[in-house]
C-alpha cells in the first residue's frame, strides 16, 4: 500500500490532466497512488487516462456519471 493517496476530481479537463499528473509524477517521494475521479468526463478524458495508466500503474481512475 502506498504511503500517499492523491485524489484528483475531473469533469471536462482532459488537457490539464497531462500537467496535473506530470506534477505528481515529478515529486521526489515516489510512494504514492493517484486516483482520478471522472465525474461525467467525456470519452477523450478516459482515453487519455487509459494511456497514462498503461505507462504508470500508480495512476488509476474511476468513471462515474455526472453528479
Amino acid at each position: 500500500m502506498p504511503r500517499t493517496l492523491i485524489i484528483c476530481p475531473t469533469h471536462d479537463h482532459a488537457d490539464t490532466l497531462f500537467a496535473s499528473i506530470a506534477s505528481v509524477q515529478a515529486q521526489r517521494d515516489t510512494d504514492w497512488e493517484l486516483v482520478v475521479i471522472c465525474d461525467g468526463a467525456p470519452q477523450r478524458t478516459i482515453q487519455i487516462l487509459e494511456g497514462i495508466r498503461a505507462t504508470d500503474p500508480r495512476v488509476r481512475f474511476e468513471v462515474h456519471p455526472k453528479g
